[in-house]
């Protein structure tokens, strides 16, 4: 839906977006990788009701990340380079933009998938996405009223 709604996002300057930002993507998922996995961990063999896995893995990974960094300015309080420093305040920045780039390289790739598509199939499915959409937004509004009895 976001392709045909969004054809242009996978545009020159966007693609360029990607490849520059694969690398601090890398590092965001590398030093943030193991408090992900141990909330996926935990929702999975704890929580049995499918509602609370989304609270618990979010509770879970802040939880989990606090003490992370809380270990990491202590390490940085230890050994006193402003180096260390830098790279503990980068860590949460990179995990950040690692859940940023994923966003975007869905999108893009949506895109790119609409567009390589035939233009008759392209303009099949814009207008159906366009129905849908105008169906959805009428039944929202509530411009129909009904009399009061």
């Amino acid at each position: 839906d976001y392709g045909v709604r969004f054809p242009q996002k996978s545009s020159f300057v966007n693609t360029l977006i990607l490849v520059i930002g694969f690398i601090p993507y890398c590092l965001g998922m590398l030093f943030n990788y193991f408090s992900v996995y141990f909330a996926k961990r935990t929702a999975k063999n704890k929580v049995k009701q499918r509602e609370f896995k989304s609270p618990i893995l979010w509770a879970v990974t802040m939880g989990s990340q606090l003490i992370f960094a809380i270990v990491l300015f202590i390490a940085a309080l230890i050994i006193g380079k402003w180096q260390f420093w830098v790279f503990a305040i980068l860590i949460p920045v990179w995990g950040y933009l690692a859940i940023l780039y994923t966003e975007f390289y869905r999108k893009w790739r949506a895109a790119k998938r609409f567009n390589a598509l035939d233009a008759n199939i392209q303009s099949e499915l814009s207008q159906q996405r366009h129905a849908i959409s105008n169906k959805k937004f009428w039944e929202r509004t509530n411009l129909v009223s009904t009399p009061h009895q």
